[in-house]
C-alpha cells in the first residue's frame, strides 16, 4: 500500500474467515470481497448518520431500539423502491407524512 504523505511504501497483514475454497481465495479476490463488504456497510452508515442524524439521537432503552427499527425499515423500503435521493425523498415525507403512506402502498384518503 502507497503512503502519500511519508511516501513510503507500507505492507499490512490482515486475517479474515471465509467459505470459499483455497484455491479460489487469493489474496486479491479476497481484498474485492472486503473492499465491497465495506462499501455496502459504509454507504448504509453515511445514511444513517449523515441523513437520519442516528449518531445524535438521545433516546435509550426501548425507544431506541424501536426507532432504530423503524429507520432500519424505512431504509428498506426506499431501498427495496430504488430510490437514489434518499434525503429528498425523506424531506418530501417529513413536509407531507400522507406522502409516506401512499409511498408505502398505505391509500389514505386526502384530507
Amino acid at each position: 500500500m502507497w503512503h502519500k504523505r511519508s511516501k513510503q511504501q507500507r505492507y499490512s497483514v490482515h486475517y479474515a474467515l471465509s467459505s470459499l475454497r483455497p484455491e479460489a481465495a487469493g489474496a486479491r479476490r479476497l481484498g474485492e470481497l472486503m473492499r465491497q463488504r465495506w462499501g455496502v456497510e459504509n454507504r448504509n452508515f453515511w445514511v444513517r448518520d449523515v441523513l437520519l442524524r442516528e449518531d445524535h439521537a438521545q433516546a435509550r432503552g426501548a425507544l431506541a431500539f424501536n426507532l432504530c427499527a423503524l429507520r432500519a425499515f424505512v431504509l428498506n423500503c426506499l431501498n427495496y423502491r430504488k430510490v437514489q435521493a434518499k434525503k429528498a425523498a425523506l424531506e418530501a415525507f417529513s413536509f407531507n407524512p400522507l406522502s409516506a403512506l401512499r409511498f408505502l402502498g398505505l391509500h389514505t384518503k386526502d384530507v
